[in-house]
């Protein structure tokens, strides 16, 4: 049996950081904190069936949605091992309309932490993959407490992101700046092992292979331009796949090409996913692995944020089917 079949998420963190030789180690002790942190989420959502974290709180978050029980929970759990972990300095969610602070007793790390704790929520009653999105960056601010410079940092300037999907296998994605890898977790060892390394998004234009994800409800909404893309890939002979959560329809890509689309529309001039904590983090993914993402004619990793949930249009995917949607956007009307 090959030996990455035995490469546990731990012992590839602390490989990985012999390879910087002023490492201290906080790095990885705060993935390994996120990563136990999912592990507790994974626990309460697969149980969602019988929990009792099944109602909305009654109160709405900052997204002007009705917050859910366990989304607040997830966010709970999330909050408690980063900002007490002595890694982070700040750390912003979905949830929250303010940066996150370390409460005053404990200490401080050099560290910013962005997170959505459940992905996809409104995909849960019907049993279909959800997930938690996170991205790292170093703190650039002065003092031990964190700003919103610290925050308001280009894609590029990410030191980590990835997400954890709960689906019928629990699976690890994440970037360090060295390639893409997948971890799958086992239940009777309780451990993450690798299962895909060194992950190539394949191209999806020249063999027509792979898919097309976009939610054509909004079609109405769209421009004649964001029309055109999604004619191109319909009418083109490429799989229509639509899952309705951004991790999964993400990771299909990854795993087999294809380009997921959501465009601004009429209701939503800017968009409708968030830049720091779902489009920054999937952008580093994707271009890790060979991708690539944009706004409609720039890098979504190019892109400096103007406050915490901003939102932004996004076509991300295979490197050739992203250009092609660049092209079609940027051509001059007829």
């Amino acid at each position: 049996m090959p030996t990455k079949e035995f490469m546990n998420v731990r012992r590839f963190l602390y490989n990985e950081q012999r390879l910087s030789p002023k490492a201290t180690g906080e790095f990885t002790t705060l993935l390994l904190d996120i990563i136990l942190g999912c592990k507790k989420v994974c626990r309460e959502v697969r149980q969602f069936g019988l929990s009792q974290y099944q109602h909305t709180t009654g109160a709405i978050n900052v997204q002007d949605e009705e917050v859910h029980e366990l989304d607040d929970l997830a966010n709970d759990l999330l909050l408690d091992l980063l900002t007490k972990g002595g890694q982070t300095c700040g750390v912003v969610t979905e949830e929250n309309k303010e940066i996150v602070g370390v409460p005053a007793s404990f200490e401080r790390g050099k560290y910013v932490v962005t997170i959505d704790p459940l992905d996809g929520f409104s995909n849960i009653g019907v049993n279909v993959n959800i997930g938690t999105i996170f991205s790292v960056r170093k703190k650039i601010s002065e003092g031990e407490d964190s700003n919103l410079s610290d925050f308001l940092q280009p894609g590029r300037s990410q030191v980590c992101a990835g997400y954890v999907m709960y689906g019928p296998a629990m699976v690890l994605v994440f970037t360090i700046g060295r390639g893409v890898y997948e971890f799958t977790y086992s239940l009777g060892i309780d451990e993450f092992i690798l299962s895909r390394e060194n992950i190539r998004m394949p191209d999806l234009l020249p063999n027509k292979k792979g898919s097309f994800s976009a939610n054509t409800g909004y079609w109405n909404l769209w421009d004649d331009k964001a029309k055109a893309v999604s004619n191109f890939f319909m009418e083109g002979g490429y799989s229509f796949r639509h899952i309705g959560s951004f991790i999964a329809d993400f990771h299909r890509h990854l795993l087999q090409g294809g380009i997921f689309c959501y465009p601004a529309n009429s209701k939503s001039p800017n968009g409708k996913l968030r830049l720091l904590y779902e489009l920054a983090p999937l952008s580093f993914i994707a271009e890790q692995a060979g991708g690539l993402a944009i706004d409609g004619s720039r890098p979504i990793l190019d892109l400096k944020p103007d406050s915490l949930h901003q939102r932004s249009p996004v076509y991300i995917g295979s490197r050739d089917a992203v250009i092609k949607a660049m092209e079609i956007l940027a051509a001059p009307k007829r």
